[in-house]
């Protein structure tokens, strides 16, 4: 199975456009439904504990549904709500909800980075890890499944259970390392 996904360099701008961000923000994906099952929690702990966490121009987005766990997204909510209120938060955290097809590669377009964590998974592949890839999205994953196979020069692969700190170190890296 070969996945392309060819993105024009003015797309970039225009998805950015679309999805009111500045050119000089830097955006960082998590694709698909929000769940304990793709670590949505320890993700958020990771980015609020990290350096992002500061920086005004980091766009954190949850693109996707929280698929009817509610508890869950009120308790991401609470978190970033907490940590602004603390004042330990300058980067801006989304939550889309759905979104459909155009929207999703709105946000690929858009993207300076995505992560895309799993754990309980019965192995199979993550469209959206390999849609990443052939948009030439600059990737974390975690070593679960089938995301363990991937070529170790084409994603910037964390242990499978990975710790929230080891979660933020990626991300710095992910922001600091062209």
């Amino acid at each position: 199975l070969k996945r392309q996904l060819h993105i024009p360099d003015s797309a970039r701008g225009r998805a950015r456009s679309e999805l009111g961000l500045s050119d000089s923000a830097f955006v960082i994906c998590s694709f698909g439904f929000l769940g304990v099952a793709k670590l949505s929690d320890r993700l958020l702990q990771g980015l609020l504990s990290s350096s992002l966490a500061t920086d005004p121009e980091v766009v954190f987005v949850f693109a996707g549904s929280d698929a009817g766990n509610r508890s869950l997204r009120m308790q991401l909510d609470f978190a970033v709500s907490e940590a602004s209120r603390r004042g330990g938060l300058r980067a801006q955290v989304r939550f889309t909800g759905w979104i459909d097809s155009v929207t999703y590669r709105r946000y690929l377009e858009a993207a300076d980075g995505a992560v895309q964590l799993r754990m309980h998974s019965r192995g199979e592949s993550s469209g959206t890890v390999l849609d990443a890839m052939a948009a030439g999205v600059p990737l974390i994953v975690n070593a679960h499944g089938s995301m363990n196979e991937l070529p170790e020069q084409t994603v910037l692969r964390l242990p499978d259970h990975c710790s929230i700190a080891q979660i933020s170190r990626a991300l710095e890296r992910l922001r600091s390392d062209d």
